[in-house]
Order: C-alpha cells, then structure tokens, then sequence
C-alpha cells in the first residue's frame, strides 16, 4: 500500500497526532503521552503505508511529540503534513531538469510552432 493509495493522507495523520497531543495536555501527557502518542504513530504510519521498519521510528518521534508540555496548543503535526502534502503534490525538480511553470504549460497548450 503506497501513501497515495491509503483513505488517510498527511494532513489528516497530523490532525490526528495533533488531537491526541491536545487530549494529553499537561501532567497527563508527561505520564501517558509517550506511551498514547508512540501508538497513534504507528497506527498512522501503518496507515499510510510506511515501510515496517520505520513505524517504530514515527511512532517514537509521535510518542515524544505527545509527550512534551508545549506541543499541546501547537498544531505542528498538521502543519508538517500540509507540508509533506504539497510536496506530494509539487515535487521538486531534479538538479538538471527544466522546471516549467503554469503560464508556460499554458502557452504551449494553446499555441503550437509546427
């Protein structure tokens, strides 16, 4: 299963993570939020189809993210899925490649030189 064919993309992964860091908000998070969070990752990177070998990672990095005081008012887990999100969208061009814009594309559809 690749991450484009999964039911749930980045965005909503992070709003998830985002919800349950919320849930575990102050002296509930310092006991239960790596333990809380560190299963939400794995669940939402076996979701979105992340090789088994580096769920244990994002479930490590969201166990941790659940667990410190200041993330709790801090949506950074939606905002790094809107990020990996538009990078799917808008990958970056390879060193060497053109990278054509819209207005280019848009030209060249219309107008032919043959």
């Amino acid at each position: 299963m690749t991450a484009r064919a999964s039911l749930l993309g980045p965005i909503a992964a992070g709003f998830l993570l985002d919800l349950v860091d919320l849930a575990t908000y102050g002296p509930i998070g310092l006991r239960a939020g790596l333990a809380v969070g560190g299963l939400t990752g794995y669940f939402l990177a076996a979701s979105l189809g992340v090789r088994p070998g580096r769920r244990l990672l994002y479930a490590l990095a969201a166990g941790v993210y659940c667990s410190l005081p200041f993330t709790a008012l801090l949506p950074a887990a939606t905002l790094l899925g809107a990020f990996i999100g538009f990078r799917e969208r808008h990958p970056a061009a390879l060193p060497g490649e053109a990278v054509e814009t819209a207005i280019e594309a848009e030209y060249e559809a219309h107008w032919s030189d043959e």
